[in-house]
Order: C-alpha cells, then structure tokens, then sequence
C-alpha cells in the first residue's frame, strides 16, 4: 500500500500527529479536542494532523520513513491503538533522529531511554517547540517519562501552567 503524508503548509513548530488506528471515531474526537485544548491564547505552536485511513495499522517506522522528509520535523505523535484505547489517550512520540543524521556518540546519548515514549495529549505542543528553540533534548522527554510509573510523560514538575504543566490533565 503507498502511503504518503502531506506538508505542505506545515509550521516547524507545529506537532505533527500520525492516526493509525481508525477503529474508534468518538476517541480520535476526543484526542483532538485534547490536544487542541492545550493551546494556551499566545501559543504559536499548532497541530498538523495527518488523518488518512491508508496509514490505518502503519508501524512506527512506516510513520518516521515518511515524516521524516519534512526536515523541520523533530519528533512524531502517533495515535496508535494503544493512545486510540487508553482513557487519556497518551501518544507516542518518536524522535526523528537517526544514526545517520547525529552520529553514533550522539545518538546513543539521545536515545539512551530509547527511542520512544508515551505522551499526555496535553504535554505534546511544548515538546515540537522546545526541542526545535534548543531548549530541551528529545532524552528529557523520555527520562521524565522514564521515571513516571505509568510511562507517560505529562510535563516537568514546577513548570509554569498553561506551557508545560497543564499535561497531568491529560
């Protein structure tokens, strides 16, 4: 099956979010209304959502193959079954980052808690934004959902609410 994905017209700071699982509308609704309820007034960032049925059971990296010809794209959302199926409806994010793109030394360091992690809808828009500002690397975000005991990353303790801290809603 030929997927593609879409662009044109996507901001760098823009979170881009990959359906995979098409088996429950009403949660797809919900997931979005999440995330584009997280956007504070001053917020610039945004969400590009790539909603076509021919990604419907696309693997991980079946979505990163293709979101990576967007060179501004730093990390993947997925809505898989597992986000599609939970009640808070956590996504996965995934670096883009290769070995080839950083280097082995580098990228070892970056995904030292691997490669993926699971995210509250609520915590998604400062990650896009903070990793593209310098801000925060893509192993923050996965350390600190590390650490959760559910694995899901929600926003750093003390963060300001409304940028990061408004996630534990979620």
């Amino acid at each position: 099956m030929t997927r593609s994905m879409s662009m044109a017209g996507r901001d760098d700071y823009d979170a881009l979010v990959v359906r995979t699982a098409y088996g429950d509308d009403q949660a797809w609704d919900e997931l979005r209304r999440q995330l584009l309820g997280a956007r504070g007034v001053d917020c610039k960032a945004g969400v590009w959502f790539i909603d076509d049925p021919a990604w419907a059971g696309a693997s991980t990296d079946e979505v990163l193959e293709a979101s990576r010809l967007d060179p501004g794209c730093c990390v993947v959302f997925i809505a898989d079954a597992v986000a599609m199926e939970a009640a808070r409806h956590a996504l996965l994010a995934v670096t883009t980052d290769t070995r080839e793109s950083l280097g082995d030394e580098e990228y070892e360091a970056e995904t030292v808690f691997g490669r993926e992690f699971r995210v509250a809808p609520g915590a998604v828009l400062p990650i896009e934004a903070d990793r593209l500002l310098g801000r925060c690397d893509f192993r923050d975000y996965c350390c600190a959902a590390h650490e959760q005991p559910d694995g899901v990353f929600r926003g750093f303790e003390g963060a300001e609410p409304g940028w990061w801290g408004d996630g534990g809603a979620a």
